[in-house]
């Protein structure tokens, strides 16, 4: 496993985060407020142990890893004693662009400019009712943007430890999302009855 400068800045921050969040969940708890009427203890303790969890995937991670690949101690990589293990020489530079990576960075760029192209046309012209329109204009952006990622941000290639990483603070923030949304309905109706 590669342990690089990054990865170990990413985990010691996602563990300080981890620990501030078990702080901030335990504040409800220490101060008498978990179940009272007036502070929602509650729901602010439940926010910082899913945020403790999200935290803590990445360094939780790392150290099972490691602690795996050091139980087996086998293969061409070398052990190093914090547990970790440095990249077999030579593995720096495994990936070399070639002309398929071109090409196939250059097709990903065509179909760009294609959804690009029909985004622009359903902008002029309404095929549909609006709400229909604008369904079909988020899902090409949806699959732009997944292009992007994929393939010029080059995350298609990542490792599994940033999809751990990356999706729970996604569903948290779709989770967020969901719980105050009906807030923004209510004042829109409070304002809609004066």
């Amino acid at each position: 496993m590669e342990a690089t400068k990054e990865r170990k800045i990413l985990d010691g921050v996602c563990a300080i985060l981890a620990l501030i969040s078990l702080a901030g969940a335990a504040y409800p708890v220490v101060t008498g407020t978990l179940f009272s009427t007036g502070v929602d203890g509650l729901f602010f303790a439940m926010m910082c142990l899913l945020l403790a969890i999200v935290f803590a995937i990445s360094p939780a991670w790392t150290l099972i890893s490691g602690r795996a690949a050091a139980s087996k101690a086998a293969g061409p990589a070398a052990s190093v004693p914090n547990g970790l293990f440095l990249p077999v020489v030579g593995d720096e530079h495994a990936h070399v662009p070639t002309s398929a990576d071109t090409k196939k960075n250059f097709m990903i760029w065509v179909w760009l400019l294609a959804l690009t192209a029909v985004e622009v046309v359903l902008g002029y012209i309404q095929v549909a009712s609006l709400g229909v329109m604008l369904a079909i204009l988020m899902v090409l952006s949806i699959i732009k943007a997944a292009l992007i990622m994929a393939y010029f941000m080059h995350l298609k290639f990542e490792r599994r430890s940033l999809i751990l990483t990356v999706v729970p603070a996604m569903v948290v923030c779709i989770a967020l999302m969901s719980i105050f949304f009906p807030d923004s309905l209510r004042a829109l109706l409070l304002r809609a009855i004066k």
